[in-house]
């Protein structure tokens, strides 16, 4: 991991977990202290912090530049076919037949609504947004309703 390689907002970066290798996108370079959810990045002039959201969780941490490396050519695939679902998914209607991967395996749904604000299912809440929207989905397997981000559904035919 190169420590002198700098990054910028939107940057996809990679770093090891406890779980092996997260991806996430850079959200900003910090240099002071800042206030990330419910604690405080500690960083420094001497000491800077780069704020990176984790593609899979959607946690904002703070990562010394030193710990980040580029995410490789395999996950910059995997970005590419990501975006391009993000891309495909913002195309999504009403009716859309579409998979993602559950425990189980892939599952078969329909779309049934896109959700642009925060709506309660069944007791949860999808957190969505105009600018994060959200599918409600219908399994075809068991017929429950659940709210999925773009990036985690394909469209099938």
């Amino acid at each position: 991991m190169a420590s002198k390689q700098t990054f910028h907002k939107g940057d996809k970066v990679q770093w090891s977990s406890g779980q092996g290798t997260a991806v996430g996108t850079i959200e900003k370079f910090i240099t002071q202290d800042q206030s990330v959810g419910n604690s405080t990045a500690s960083a420094s002039q001497d000491n800077p912090r780069y704020l990176v959201k984790n593609d899979n969780t959607g946690t904002v941490t703070a990562h010394r530049p030193d710990t980040l490396s580029a995410a490789d050519e395999s996950t910059d695939d995997a970005q590419s076919n990501e975006n391009s679902h993000q891309k495909s998914s913002d195309m999504l209607k009403l009716g859309d037949r579409v998979e993602w991967n559950t425990r189980q395996g892939k599952t078969t749904g329909t779309v049934k609504e896109k959700l642009t604000e925060e709506t309660d299912i069944k007791g949860y809440t999808a957190k969505a947004s105009k600018d994060d929207p959200q599918y409600l989905v219908e399994s075809e397997r068991t017929g429950s309703e659940a709210a999925h981000k773009p990036d985690a559904l394909k469209s099938v035919d």
